[in-house]
C-alpha cells in the first residue's frame, strides 16, 4: 500500500507541475486520487466474509431491501442470497470506496444548501422578532406622554396584530414545532449518534480505558476533572450516549442542574427509550419541587422498564410531598415488591404510614427495618414520633435518644425531645434540650417560646418574658407568644 500511494503522490506532484489549466489540471488529479484511494482501499481492506470467514469479499450490494449481509464472498454468490437483485444492486468491492466518496460528496452538498437556507431563514426570524419587539413591547412607561395621533397609530397597530396573532402561531410557531419534531424523528431514525466506524479499533479501546477512568474520579469526588476527562471523550465520540449520561451524573453531584437537565434531554432525543435519563430528569425535577412535571418522566420511565423500583420510588416522593399520601402509598409498595430489602423505600413508606395516622404499621416498618439494622438513625426517629403522636412520651424519649446516640447534631431532634419532656411536666431537663437549639442558632423562635413555656412553668416569669420578647421582634404579630407575654406580665403583678 505504501508503494501505491508514494507513486501516486509522485504523478499528482508531475501533473501539478506540468499542466497550466486549471480545471483540467484539478478534474485530473482528482481521477488519479480516487484511482489511488480505490487501490489502497482493496490493498487496506482484505475484508473476510461474515458467513464464511475463510472467504475474502468480492461483492457489495445497495438494495435498500436487503435482507441479507450487504459485503459477501463468492460462495455467498453461489447460494443466491442476492440473485433477485444482483444485476442491478450488485457490484464489485473494488468500486465500493468510490460509492462512499460520492455519497458523501453528494451530502456536503445537500448540507451545503441547508447551512444556506438555515442562516438566510434564521435572519428573517431575526429581523421579524426585532421588528415585533420595537413595535409592539417595552413602551408601558411611555403610553401617559402619547398625544393623540400616537394613541389613535399604536390602536391600529394592536388591532392589526391581533389580527396577525392567529396567522403567527398558525404559519410559523406551529410549523416550527413540526419542524422541529422532523430534526428530532431524522437524527433518531438514521441514528446519527452512532459513528463508531468512523473510530477505529484501537481508539475505541483508548477511550475505553479513559472513560472507566472516569469513574475512579467520580468515586474520589474530583468530579471536575472526570467532567473534562469526558468531553475530551465527546470530542471524539459526539453521542456515545454512556459518556453523556455520566457526564450529566457528575453535573448533578456538583449541583450543576440545569446543565444536567440538558445532557438527560439531549439523550432522550437520540435513544427516546433510554429509561434512566427519564429517571434522571424526574430526580432533578423533584428536587426542584416541580412534582406534576417529575411524575411525567417517571411514568415514562416505568413505561419503558415496569421494574424499575426508583421510578416508583420517586412516583411515592412526589406524590408523598404534595399530601397524596394514600396514592404515595401505592407506589412505595410498588418499589418494595421490586426491591424488598431496600431500607429507603421502607423508612419512606412508614413516614406516609405515619402521615396517615396509621401508627401500629408504621411502627412495624421502624422495626423491620430496625430488626436488619439497629443503627439506623431514621428508623428511631420515626418510631419516635410514631410513639410521641400516641402519647407515649417516655417511648419517644428513649427512641430519639437512640437516635442522638447514632448522629448526635440533630437540631430538630433536639425540638421533638423538648416537646417530649414539656409533655411529661420534665422542664428543666427540657430546657437544656432547646438551649442546644439556642447554641446552634440563637434566633430560632419555637425554641425561645418553648423555653419561655418551661420557664413559665417553672415561675420563672421575668425570664420567660426575655426569650418572648424575642421571639416577638423576630415574628410580630404571633398570637401564642402575644398570649404568653400577657399570661407572664400578669403573673409578675400577682
Amino acid at each position: 500500500m505504501g508503494n501505491t500511494v508514494i507513486d501516486g503522490m509522485i504523478i499528482l506532484a508531475t501533473f501539478t507541475k506540468h499542466f497550466k489549466d486549471e480545471d483540467f489540471q484539478r478534474n485530473r488529479i482528482k481521477f488519479i486520487y480516487n484511482q489511488i484511494m480505490n487501490q489502497t482501499f482493496q490493498q487496506k481492506l482484505d475484508l473476510k466474509c461474515k458467513e464464511h470467514p475463510e472467504e475474502s469479499v468480492i461483492f457489495w450490494c445497495k438494495s435498500i431491501d436487503c435482507q441479507e449481509n450487504r459485503i459477501f464472498c463468492i460462495l455467498c454468490q453461489k447460494l443466491q442470497k442476492h440473485y433477485n437483485h444482483f444485476n442491478e444492486d450488485v457490484d464489485v468491492i473494488n468500486k465500493l470506496n468510490q460509492f462512499f466518496i460520492t455519497k458523501s460528496q453528494n451530502l456536503q452538498s445537500l448540507l451545503r444548501e441547508c447551512k444556506i437556507q438555515y442562516q438566510s431563514t434564521l435572519l428573517s426570524a431575526k429581523q421579524l422578532i426585532s421588528g415585533l419587539e420595537y413595535k409592539f413591547c417595552g413602551f408601558e412607561d411611555k403610553i401617559n406622554e402619547f398625544d393623540i395621533n400616537q394613541v389613535l397609530k399604536a390602536l391600529e397597530s394592536f388591532i392589526l396584530f391581533d389580527d396577525m396573532n392567529d396567522y403567527i402561531s398558525g404559519h410559523i410557531t406551529g410549523p416550527l414545532k413540526k419542524m422541529q419534531n422532523i430534526f428530532d424523528n431524522l437524527f433518531s431514525q438514521l441514528k446519527l449518534h452512532l459513528i463508531n466506524y468512523q473510530i477505529s479499533k484501537f481508539q475505541r479501546e483508548i477511550n475505553k480505558n479513559e472513560y472507566q477512568k472516569t469513574f475512579s474520579l467520580s468515586f474520589s469526588k474530583k468530579e471536575a476533572e472526570a467532567i473534562k476527562k469526558l468531553d475530551e471523550l465527546l470530542l471524539i465520540e459526539p453521542y456515545n450516549l454512556e459518556i453523556m449520561y455520566q457526564k450529566g451524573n457528575s453535573l448533578g453531584k456538583l449541583n450543576e442542574s440545569k446543565k444536567a437537565y440538558e445532557i438527560y434531554l439531549d439523550i432522550i432525543k437520540i435513544n427516546p427509550q433510554h429509561e434512566l435519563s427519564y429517571l434522571k430528569l424526574g430526580d432533578l425535577l423533584r428536587d426542584e419541587k416541580l412534582y406534576y412535571q417529575a411524575l411525567q418522566y417517571y411514568n415514562k420511565c416505568i413505561s419503558i422498564n415496569e421494574n424499575n423500583s426508583a421510578a416508583f420510588f420517586g412516583k411515592g416522593e412526589c406524590l408523598s410531598a404534595d399530601n397524596q399520601y394514600n396514592e404515595a402509598l401505592l407506589d412505595y409498595d410498588r418499589a418494595i415488591k421490586i426491591s424488598s430489602s431496600n431500607q429507603v423505600y421502607l423508612i419512606s413508606k412508614g413516614h406516609c404510614l405515619r402521615k396517615l395516622e396509621r401508627y401500629e404499621e408504621a411502627l412495624n416498618i421502624y422495626e423491620k427495618i430496625l430488626n436488619s439494622d439497629s443503627k439506623n438513625a431514621e428508623a428511631y426517629a420515626g418510631k419516635g414520633d410514631c410513639l410521641r403522636l400516641q402519647g407515649k412520651y417516655s417511648d419517644a424519649y428513649q427512641c430519639y435518644q437512640q437516635t442522638l446516640h447514632i448522629n448526635p447534631y440533630q437540631k430538630d431532634l433536639f425540638c421533638l425531645i423538648g416537646e417530649c419532656l414539656i409533655l411529661s411536666d420534665q422542664y428543666y431537663e427540657a430546657i437544656e434540650y432547646y438551649d442546644k437549639v439556642l447554641k446552634i442558632n440563637q434566633y430560632d423562635t419555637d425554641s425561645l417560646y418553648y423555653k419561655a413555656i418551661c420557664l413559665f412553668n417553672l415561675g420563672q416569669y421575668n425570664e420567660a418574658q426575655q426569650y418572648l420578647v424575642t421571639a416577638d421582634q423576630l415574628i410580630p404579630g404571633n398570637q401564642p407568644i402575644k398570649d404568653l407575654l400577657f399570661k407572664c406580665a400578669n403573673s409578675q403583678k400577682k
